[in-house]
């Protein structure tokens, strides 16, 4: 991969050349054929080509054992391989599981305006079952153009200009776009960023290794290429496929799942597993069967746990921001929304990710707080103040106070749960191990006083079983525990 096809300035070559290769070299001799990394034989091949491939032979491209392939379709704020068409469509005709990819040119326009050019140019995604998440090709500076390896960013804005471009590519496709790198690039211009570890799939370049080395806290690669696509630059050696050389990280089963499943599903070596460090919890009745689930939310990326062990993971936000969940509508599905300096923004869907109402209360050193504090099946909003409660039942534009309360201490952790079952949700404090709940809003009192788990754990509250009533819950490391019953305080389900 590299700099701009034909129709555009030369392209200069791919990530782990501009880079230098990463890991043990295998000998000291340059094999005659790209032969694949060892143990990774029975995984899926693949291969990435741009404009300079021109015209592939796609079906002798499968017969010689290729499943899966990424086609240039953008650069920096251009669309730019004239052979798009005919490489895009002509691997999904072969029968090859197929996605586009954009070459980043960070200094010549914004993270959002990239994606939406790579957008424009075809490199989407859909529910298809044969289109691969779009990738962002982010590696060396090709160009003589004056700004450096790095493009004349620090790493705190390289940082923020990859964030922006896969924000934009997951709010417009509802899937994490895979981020595409080389080691010694990710830590010199990222400055070895974590913060794309736990949510974007790595495509990790490192040529003539045992095993590529993992830069930005990734735990494993998705997709590794593993040779260039040095017989069209001349070179003396043969390559498998034409451009460059890749293999899955999994088996053929989990590519056909990460090209299908939507809304960025986690999947095998995929996605987002557990919860990851500085994550907030959250919970709510997003998969409306009346049941309450697991989640969190870090700088503006939520994962959300579903039945049957999917999780539904998404960016809405910005970093920074405090997410709530609940029940905008009143169509007994939670949603979402994020609250900024004391202004609210909540959806009513997780599936369009609009925002439908929009509110300003409190400000931004307030934790908010959401319940249905009157019945009516409809969610509000609130805030926690150094131990004041602060309510209102309105979800106009500029809501009132309609209940203030005194309950608890300013380090206090805020609960909200619904403890009796009469559709109305109360409060509750968790302090040092014990959950301190009252049954009612107006003049809170102490209900029910117990410890479930040690101080050092992180409560949570849902109505688990779906029988109406709330109870409790801890996080322990990656491990949740959850109880039924507020009488017998048995742990009844163990999640991860």
């Amino acid at each position: 991969m590299g700099g701009a096809d034909a129709g555009g300035v030369p392209e200069a070559g791919s990530a782990a050349r501009l880079a230098a290769p990463q890991g043990i070299p295998a000998s000291g001799i340059e094999p005659s054929v790209a032969e694949q990394p060892n143990g990774t034989q029975k995984n899926p091949l693949g291969l990435d080509v741009s404009g300079w491939q021109q015209n592939v032979d796609w079906n002798s491209v499968r017969n010689r054992g290729a499943r899966f392939a990424y086609i240039k379709s953008s650069e920096g704020p251009w669309a730019l391989n004239d052979y798009f068409g005919q490489q895009y469509k002509g691997a999904a005709n072969a029968g090859l599981i197929r996605g586009s990819y954009h070459f980043a040119r960070p200094n010549l326009s914004s993270g959002a305006s990239q994606a939406q050019v790579m957008l424009s140019s075809g490199g989407g995604w859909s529910a298809d079952g044969k289109t691969m998440p779009p990738a962002l090709d982010i590696e060396d500076n090709p160009y003589d153009d004056g700004t450096g390896k790095c493009y004349g960013l620090s790493p705190a804005q390289m940082a923020s200009w990859v964030n922006d471009f896969v924000t934009t590519i997951s709010r417009n496709t509802n899937k994490a776009a895979v981020i595409y790198t080389g080691y010694y690039f990710w830590q010199d211009c990222l400055g070895g960023t974590t913060r794309f570890a736990q949510t974007n799939p790595l495509w990790i370049a490192a040529y003539y290794a045992s095993s590529p080395w993992m830069p930005g806290g990734w735990p494993q690669h998705t997709i590794w290429q593993y040779a260039d696509g040095y017989a069209d630059a001349g070179q003396t050696r043969t390559a498998t496929f034409p451009g460059d050389q890749n293999v899955f990280n999994g088996t053929m089963d989990q590519l056909r799942k990460l090209a299908g499943a939507p809304n960025n599903t986690s999947v095998g070596p995929v996605g987002a597993v557990g919860l990851i460090p500085g994550a907030t919890l959250i919970s709510g009745k997003w998969a409306g069967d009346g049941k309450s689930y697991i989640g969190w939310y870090k700088d503006s990326f939520w994962c959300l746990q579903m039945p049957a062990a999917e999780r539904k993971c998404f960016y809405f936000g910005s970093p920074g921001d405090k997410p709530v969940v609940g029940d905008w509508d009143g169509d007994g599905t939670d949603s979402i929304g994020i609250v900024r300096n004391g202004s609210w923004q909540l959806t009513n869907s997780v599936n369009s990710l609009t925002v439908d109402i929009v509110q300003n209360y409190g400000v931004g050193s307030d934790s908010p707080i959401v319940g249905d504090w009157n019945g009516d099946g409809k969610t509000t909003i609130g805030i926690f103040r150094s131990g004041s409660w602060q309510l209102t039942n309105s979800q106009s534009g500029g809501p009132g106070v309609d209940v203030v309360s005194n309950y608890g201490i300013p380090s206090d952790t805020p609960l909200i749960g619904d403890w009796n079952g009469d559709g109305k949700d109360t409060f509750g404090v968790w302090r040092s191990g014990i959950f301190w709940l009252s049954d009612n809003a107006q003049s809170p009192v102490v209900k029910y006083v117990f410890p479930y788990g040690v101080p050092t754990d992180r409560p949570t509250v849902g109505d688990w079983d779906g029988n109406g009533k709330s109870t409790v819950g801890i996080v322990r490391g990656n491990g949740w525990q959850m109880t039924n019953n507020l009488g017998t305080l048995t742990v009844d389900s163990v999640r991860q």
